[in-house]
């Protein structure tokens, strides 16, 4: 029996494929912007993409700033002192999704970035900033940046997996088990950073939210969605796992960790 042929992923195909247009124009002296190779340089609504120390979901945030690239945005990457060290630019580079990059160093062309853009979006979001943000911690430069897009009324759009204590790493690392107390505390500064207006989505959404948030002008929708949603994690997965089922709301965030442990324990998720 001939064996089955392999998953094709679509999204890495045609991330791939633009990557290489893109520097293949850039070498002959093209000029390009974000990961459309069709658009004139200028076109586009501005977006940055705040980069801070996340290194788990590293891959999986790239992608999803991919498949962003090419829906008419420019898209400025900046990184934080931890995100330069550990992703550096030339990682960044190398998803062909930006169009220009922001070093730490240079805090001037970070807040100015910020001023233009039309949305922010933080890719890696880590504890460290979201407990910063959430206590009104402005010594970091992702802090200062998320709180001038705040304060300017922009949207602002983070992926919460790498910074909820009871996924990814900080699951495996036993802190809600070890430090009950430490995990509740980090997963209500999540919270908090929702009710400052910042948007707290699974990764799988992030491409979807920016969508969605530079498609709403009037930030009417984005308000709305902007509510404190509840956080599913797996120590509510665990909990339910006697009853086999969890009743979470339509506007509740179910990690992905948290979604992978209720297949575990067969919990079915209800809305």
């Amino acid at each position: 029996m001939p064996e089955a042929p392999p998953s094709v992923d679509v999204q890495e195909i045609r991330r791939l494929v633009e990557a290489a247009v893109r520097r293949y124009l850039q070498q002959h002296g093209v000029e390009v912007t974000g990961g459309s190779c069709g658009l004139p340089a200028g076109a586009g609504k501005p977006v940055v993409a705040l980069f801070t120390g996340a290194t788990a979901n590293a891959d999986a945030a790239l992608k999803q700033m991919a498949s962003l690239a090419p829906r008419n945005v420019r898209i400025t990457a900046v990184l934080s002192h931890s995100a330069e060290q550990l992703l550096g630019q030339e990682r960044l580079r190398q998803a062909g999704c930006f169009d220009s990059f922001c070093a730490p160093s240079d805090l001037t062309a970070a807040t100015e970035a910020v001023s233009a853009c039309s949305l922010l979006v933080v890719p890696t979001l880590t504890s460290n900033t979201a407990a910063k943000v959430a206590l009104g911690l402005l010594d970091s430069v992702p802090a200062q940046l998320i709180v001038q897009a705040l304060a300017a009324g922009k949207p602002v759009i983070a992926a919460g997996d790498d910074a909820d204590p009871r996924s990814g790493t900080w699951r495996y690392a036993g802190l809600a088990e070890q430090a009950p107390s430490l995990a509740d505390l980090l997963k209500n500064h999540l919270n908090t950073l929702q009710r400052h207006g910042v948007r707290v989505v699974p990764l799988e959404e992030l491409c979807d939210s920016c969508l969605a948030a530079l498609n709403d002008p009037t930030g009417r929708n984005l308000r709305a969605a902007t509510k404190p949603r509840a956080i599913i994690t797996t120590d509510d997965v665990e909990k339910a796992a006697g009853r086999g089922h969890l009743r979470v709301g339509a506007e509740a965030i179910v990690t992905h960790a948290a979604r992978e442990l209720a297949i575990e324990l067969d919990v079915e998720l209800v809305e």
